[in-house]
């Protein structure tokens, strides 16, 4: 296979990318969601993650056009969690628990702390690897 210099680059991109929404992740659910220590499990675990997100994914979304076209598109919540899913199956080192939403204060806007489950915090933190990995690609190009 020939690789041209900007195909590894996006490549190397994307990589950046879950790498970093993976570590954002982490620390927005900081007692939710355990993780190692060891550098080299970090960058391995954002290789499978691009990886799983880069070639699975769009299978998964041609296998469920349907049902995501009948939702209006909220079926991809499903799949990214369904990904997320199969990346924790993958890396037992990682692992998701309960959250507890510390409660939100925004002038008369007021949402108190939450206990959200343990399927309710894979949900929520696939989604969140989704955005932050979109809004970065959307910034950089």
């Amino acid at each position: 296979m020939i690789y041209s210099y900007r195909s590894m680059k996006g490549l190397l991109r994307t990589y950046l990318f879950y790498l970093l929404a993976l570590w954002l992740t982490k620390t927005i659910f900081t007692p939710s969601i355990i993780t190692p220590t060891d550098l080299q499990v970090w960058l391995i675990a954002a290789g499978v993650l691009a990886l799983l997100n880069m070639l699975v994914k769009p299978v998964l979304n041609i296998l469920f056009l349907p049902v995501n076209a009948v939702t209006l598109g909220l079926f991809s919540i499903v799949i990214n969690a369904a990904i997320f899913f199969a990346f924790l199956r993958l890396f037992p080192q990682f692992q998701v628990e309960a959250w507890v939403f510390p409660g939100f204060t925004f002038q008369s806007l007021h949402l108190p702390q939450t206990p959200i489950p343990k399927l309710g915090t894979l949900f929520a933190a696939s989604t969140t690897i989704s955005a932050i990995s979109k809004l970065c690609a959307f910034l950089v190009e």
